[in-house]
C-alpha cells in the first residue's frame, strides 16, 4: 500500500536507471565500497539504498542492493542484481 493508503502503481516506484547511473558516476565506484543513492522529491530526500558493486576486468558485473522499507512494518532487502551489456542494434 502506499504511504496515504492508496494501491501502490509503477509511476510511484523509485527506479533504478542503468544508464542514469552510468552518467552520474555510480558504476565508477571501486568494487566492493559501500556507497549510496538518494532520491528526491522536490529537493528532499524521498529514499534511498546502499550498494557494492563488483567488477571483472574493470567492468561492473553485478551490484548488491541493500535497503529497509520502514512504512509500517519494517522489511530490509538484500540482494544482487547483474548487470549485462547487450549490442545496439
Amino acid at each position: 500500500m502506499g504511504w496515504n493508503g492508496s494501491k501502490d502503481t509503477v509511476e510511484s516506484a523509485l527506479n533504478l536507471d542503468i544508464f542514469d547511473l552510468q552518467r552520474k558516476g555510480f558504476l565508477k565506484v571501486a568494487a566492493g565500497v559501500p556507497s549510496e543513492i538518494q532520491w528526491t522529491n522536490n529537493g528532499r530526500p524521498c529514499g534511498g539504498v546502499g550498494y557494492v558493486l563488483a567488477k571483472r576486468e574493470g567492468i561492473p558485473v553485478s551490484m548488491r542492493l541493500q535497503y529497509k522499507i520502514t512504512n509500517g512494518d519494517e522489511k530490509i532487502s538484500d540482494y544482487w542484481v547483474w548487470i549485462t551489456s547487450t549490442s545496439c542494434n
